[in-house]
Parts: structure tokens; sequence; C-alpha cells
């Protein structure tokens, strides 16, 4: 797998429009913060064990990374309403330079947020960033007679208040109409993933017209292909709640 690593002037950047400036750099900071909550999901969703405990201990650290990436989607919608949609010269020479399976994936996201309810924006606004003790408190009374929670002896690692998770997943699921389905988790999981794909796709696609209207002076030298040995593969990544510290710990 062939990685490249580049370099941009910082002069060219200075002498583009303020808006176009702020929209470009704003862009590369949301695809890395995007990528990187993506990635945890796909690691942490890893339902194989046959072991109940290990499941509700995957189910509350998937469900974690699952709403701190719809959050940072809501942010990412939130700068195109700010810096694209409202810009007429950019919208339209994105529209001249960009691919058509682009455009049609920027209608779907425009037209998913103008819906009230959805998925994203309901996650971000109660439960991303967000404590409802409130909400926390009416789902209390759905939950066993017995509250589950996981205690580690020699530190908190292994520390996992797993009643809690159940509470906050059930508002969850209970803000999106998800009560009395039969896998809510996945249904969510899909969705915010779904969404994440149409994301990369549209971003990048503007930072690619940004880059490319600017290719003259924006490249300083060449890019120089680089050798990273010892690589793992995407797919033998997991991220796991419980671990064994008895080596060590943070």
């Amino acid at each position: 797998m062939d990685i490249y690593k580049e370099k941009l002037s910082k002069k060219t950047l200075l002498k583009l429009s303020d808006v176009e400036r702020k929209l470009f750099i704003s862009l590369a900071h949301v695809q890395n913060e995007i990528r990187f909550s993506l990635y945890t999901v796909v690691w942490s969703h890893d339902y194989s064990s046959k072991d109940d405990d290990i499941l509700k201990g995957q189910i509350s650290v998937n469900f974690y990374h699952l709403k701190i990436l719809a959050g940072k989607l809501h942010e990412s919608y939130e700068l195109l309403v700010k810096y694209y949609f409202p810009n007429k010269v950019i919208s339209k020479e994105f529209n001249s330079f960009a691919k058509k399976e682009v455009l049609i994936t920027l209608k779907e996201i425009k037209k998913y947020f103008s819906k009230k309810n959805n998925f994203i924006t309901e996650i971000r606004n109660n439960l991303s960033f967000h404590y409802s003790p409130k909400e926390l408190d009416q789902q209390l009374a759905k939950l066993p007679d017995e509250l589950e929670l996981y205690v580690s002896k020699d530190n908190d690692a292994n520390t996992l208040y797993y009643f809690a998770e159940e509470l906050a997943n059930r508002a969850v699921f209970e803000k999106l109409n998800l009560s009395n389905d039969i896998n809510p988790i996945d249904a969510v999981y899909k969705e915010i993933i779904d969404l994440s794909k149409m994301f990369n796709k549209i971003n990048a696609e503007l930072m690619r017209f940004i880059l490319n209207k600017y290719s003259s002076d924006i490249w300083c030298g060449s890019a120089e292909l680089l050798e990273l040995n010892g690589l793992m593969k995407f797919s033998d990544v997991k991220l796991p709640l419980f671990t064994d510290t008895s080596d060590d710990f943070i």
C-alpha cells in the first residue's frame, strides 16, 4: 500500500479568499476527526465473543464511539451550512467541478439534515457531548431489579458501570423510536456508518476541488513515497473494553 508525504504552501493558502481558506483547513480537520472516530467505531464493533460479559463491555465501548462519531458528523454538516451553502461562488464552481455522484450525495445529506429527529442531530444534541440526568433517571424503571457493574480490583482499567450504559443507550433508542427494534444498536451503527461514507465522499471532493483550483502554486516540491514497515491490517485491529493490565497500565 503506497502512502505519500506531501507539503502545501502556507503562502498560497494565505492568498485564498477568507471563506475558501477557512473551509479548506476546517475540512481537513473534520476529515481527520471523522476518520479517527470511524476507525474506533469499526474496531470496537466486535461481537464475536461467546462470553456475555465480554459482549456487554463491547456494547458499552462501541456505542460510546458511535455517539462521538455522530457528533462529528453533525459538526461537519454545520461547517457546510456556514461556509459552503451560503457561498454562491464556491458552490457554483464546485457544481461544475464535482462528480455527479458527489453532487447527488450532497443533496441527500442536505435532505437528511432537513428532517426533524434525524439520528445524527438527536444523538449530538442530547447524548454525544451532554449529560442528561433527567433522561437517564427516566429509564431506571425499565431496567431489571438487579443492576450490573464490573469492578477491577487492582486499578480501574476494567471497571464498568454497565447499568449506566444501559440507561444511556435506552435513552438513545427511545429518542430515535427504536425501543421496540430487534437490534437497535445495529440500526444506529448502519445509519452512522452510511452517513460517514457520504461525508467522506463530499469532504474529499471539496478538498480536491480547492487543491486542483490552486494546483500550480499550492504544492511544495514533489511527493515522497514512504516506507512504513510493520503496519497492521485494518481488519486485524480490535478495540476491546476488558484487557489484561497485570504487566502495565496508564
